[in-house]
């Protein structure tokens, strides 16, 4: 999602301090209860809250560095835990920490082309 700005997005001013509370994404998708819209509650630019869910997937990693494909994951996602299911071991060094590319998570280091539960923490 972009940021908020009052030509994309409700975003107000509220009391007399200045401060602002906006809703940023697809407000009329989600009010017609289209599937995959989503929206995002921010103060003073911030998300405090959001729709999308946490993605928590099974993929299979790659025996060299590169790009895994994990659907549903937006740029600046932070990418919580990896777990190799192989050897029941924590990965996660192995991959980045925030979601650079939509729909890919970026391997750095080899693991082997094992199957990996991938935890994904939205920021929009």
């Amino acid at each position: 999602m972009a940021a908020a700005t009052p030509d994309n997005s409700f975003y107000r001013p509220v009391g007399g301090d200045g401060r602002h509370i906006g809703v940023t994404g697809d407000i009329s998708a989600f009010l017609a209860g289209t599937a995959g819209a989503s929206l995002a509650l921010l103060v003073e630019g911030k998300v405090v809250a959001t729709t999308r869910s946490y993605i928590v997937k099974a993929v299979t990693s790659l025996s060299a560095a590169g790009a895994v494909t994990l659907t549903g994951a937006v740029v600046g996602d932070k990418v919580l835990s990896v777990t190799d299911l192989s050897s029941d071991s924590d990965v996660t060094s192995s991959f980045e920490s925030a979601i650079s590319v939509a729909g890919q998570i970026q391997q750095s280091a080899s693991t082997s082309g094992h199957q990996i539960l991938v935890v994904v923490q939205p920021q929009s």
